[in-house]
């Protein structure tokens, strides 16, 4: 019988369990990431960075693609390859207008939060139908 409480003792925290993915720039951290055990963190302004290491090129063709070439090996490609994937994501996918913003099981944003136990503590309440702390 102990077994059987312990099992149904977990059964709430197992229909508590959420996904989440963040929608961020690089000066917006995400904190309490421990509140969300399935997150996903995309960075979207990586992109940014991609233009602002090509910066002004020169108008000669073959000089600005070696140096537009040079400077891209230099940047990290995975965190660029993120943030184009976070940008297509959260426009084509989630529609989202702006950013931070945090979409809960692939259905529900909330915006303007980067704190993971916060945004997690306002979804369950909306769930709950009750006020948001």
């Amino acid at each position: 019988m102990k077994k059987l409480l312990t099992v149904l003792g977990f059964l709430p925290l197992l229909a508590q369990a959420v996904e989440a993915e963040v929608f961020t720039a690089s000066d917006l951290p995400v904190t309490q990431r421990a509140a969300v055990a399935d997150v996903t963190i995309y960075r979207v302004d990586g992109l940014l960075a991609l233009e602002r290491t090509l910066g002004e090129l020169p108008g000669d063709p073959e000089t600005a693609k070696r140096l537009a070439l040079a400077r891209l090996a230099g940047l990290d490609q995975e965190a660029l390859a993120e943030a184009a994937q976070g940008l297509v994501r959260a426009a084509l996918h989630y529609h989202l207008d702006r950013y931070p913003a945090i979409v809960f099981d692939g259905r529900y944003v909330i915006y303007g939060v980067t704190d993971l136990a916060l945004a997690r503590r306002i979804y369950e309440a909306a769930q709950a139908g009750r006020r948001a702390p």
